[in-house]
């Protein structure tokens, strides 16, 4: 489906008089890096003050790959010259998604001085807002500054275009934080097999597991070995125990999230039909969710939807015994069953993508778009 863009060229300058350039320098260390043509994007309209415009704001280098190995080092610097009569403060850095005209924007950070830099992690918390983690996607950035002598009216830079890979920022659990579930649907292979996590290391296990096969058997196994005082069967009664059968789901080949919990060795399971939203951001609040579509490639459940203000959470096969609400771990609005309802404050065209396949690393993102074209157009 096309989505209309703004359009290239240099936005229309409105005011008494021009600052000084401002240069924005990408010092970047990432796993790979691509060069092209920056180019300049129209911004929203500038409103007239004293200092009207931040002109000749660019982008050095307008394409970005993170990855986790160096989120400790610098990622972004933007810098800026200042003169004694420039008249503005709260200089803000902001990001958009491509065509939304800084609608829902990020703030990336504020300064009252020439430069402002960002690590990497910094730089994929805020981008992962606005581009599912471990995609690629094109944002919008503006330079966003106010006079002096009050915060009435902002003034602006023109916009330009980035080119942005984020990472999933991927926690390891080490044991006893993790039940590994080796079971018939993959050979019995312990070092491959999916885990169950317990994120808070409280005793309580889930995670969403995968069967290819029919009649999914499998074991709990604390560790990476095969131990009698490590492994865990099926006792009866939805118990996990010791000198037990094999553990089983009798709903077939597809996705199910399991329980486990150590606390009173008791364990659950629900097949997983399909991810939908739910709530007053959907429009009329119809009975029956509107379905998410299942990405292979990235391993997520993704929708493009117009959503109206108002609030949603992520809902399993069109009922509330399985609802995911967000939280924000570790710099990241993650989706987790408990957790706050997600809020729309502007109506319009989303683009929602919901990430459950690894176990204590779950991962969503619900971004403003542009409106689709209709028709082609």
């Amino acid at each position: 489906m096309k989505t209309q863009t703004t359009q290239t060229g240099k936005m229309q300058v409105l005011g008494a008089r021009m600052l000084t350039m401002v240069t924005a320098l990408l010092l970047f260390t990432a796993c790979q890096k691509g060069v092209e043509t920056p180019v300049n994007m129209a911004a929203a309209p500038v409103a007239t003050t004293s200092a009207a415009f931040i002109g000749g704001f660019r982008i050095a280098e307008p394409k970005v790959v993170m990855c986790q190995g160096n989120e400790e080092k610098t990622g972004i610097s933007f810098s800026w010259n200042r003169t004694a009569t420039d008249n503005l403060r709260d200089y803000t850095v902001e990001a958009a998604v491509e065509g939304t005209h800084f609608e829902t924007a990020v703030e990336l950070g504020t300064t009252d001085g020439g430069q402002v830099s960002f690590l990497v992690k910094e730089l994929n918390q805020k981008m992962c807002k606005l581009i599912p983690a471990g995609t690629t996607g094109k944002v919008e950035l503006r330079v966003k500054a106010y006079p002096v002598n009050g915060k009435s009216t902002a003034v602006y830079s023109d916009a330009v275009a980035l080119n942005v890979t984020t990472y999933l920022h991927y926690t390891e659990y080490a044991y006893p934080r993790y039940i590994k579930m080796p079971g018939n649907y993959q050979n019995w292979d312990l070092a491959t097999a999916p885990q169950l996590v317990s994120v808070n290391n409280d005793g309580e296990y889930e995670g969403y597991v995968s069967f290819g096969n029919n009649y999914p058997q499998f074991m709990f196994v604390k560790g990476t070995r095969w131990e009698k005082t490590n492994t865990f069967t099926h006792i009866g009664n939805s118990k996990f125990g010791f000198g037990g059968g094999v553990l089983a789901v009798f709903g077939g080949a597809g996705t199910y999230l399991v329980k486990a919990s150590t606390n009173t060795n008791s364990w659950s399971y629900t097949k997983i039909n399909n991810w939908g939203i739910h709530g007053t951001a959907v429009a009329g609040n119809p009975g029956t969710d509107p379905v998410m579509s299942y990405d292979e490639a990235s391993k997520a459940y993704v929708m493009g939807v117009n959503l109206q203000a108002g609030t949603f959470r992520f809902r399993a096969n069109n009922d509330n015994a399985v609802t995911l609400g967000k939280e924000v771990k570790d710099g990241y609005e993650v989706p987790v069953a408990g957790g706050t309802d997600f809020t729309v404050a502007t109506a319009g065209y989303y683009s929602i993508y919901l990430k459950v396949d690894l176990a204590g690393n779950y991962a969503c993102t619900v971004a403003k778009q542009a409106t689709p074209a209709v028709n082609g157009k």
